[in-house]
């Protein structure tokens, strides 16, 4: 959207404002991005190691478990909550990864 608006739009138009308004990068925003970044990554690594759990079964029953804590948490903007959560989701993720080598292994 930017290029286009800053190729077919004069830089005082009201497409150009309206995008700047809209999408201004405070350093609160760019915070809440790189937490969102950290948490769709942590999201994502659940999603690979369930793939390697045998049971098809416990493999949804997690995957809905997982996707149903991330939108639960999803509100949160405070930086210490947001740290805790993420902390807190990658000692799960470590637990998960355990669990599903003994249940290969």
């Amino acid at each position: 959207m930017l290029l286009f608006s800053s190729y077919c739009c004069k830089p005082n138009s009201c497409v150009m404002s309206h995008y700047h308004y809209y999408f201004q990068f405070t350093p609160f925003n760019k915070f809440i991005f790189m937490l969102r970044t950290e948490a769709i990554k942590l999201y994502r690594n659940i999603l690979r190691q369930l793939q390697h759990l045998p049971d098809k079964t416990q493999r949804a029953e997690i995957k809905e478990w997982a996707r149903h804590d991330f939108e639960a948490h999803r509100h949160h903007e405070d930086e210490e909550t947001i740290k805790r959560l993420i902390m807190q989701g990658k000692q799960q993720l470590e637990e998960l990864e355990r669990t599903i080598k003994r249940a290969n292994g």
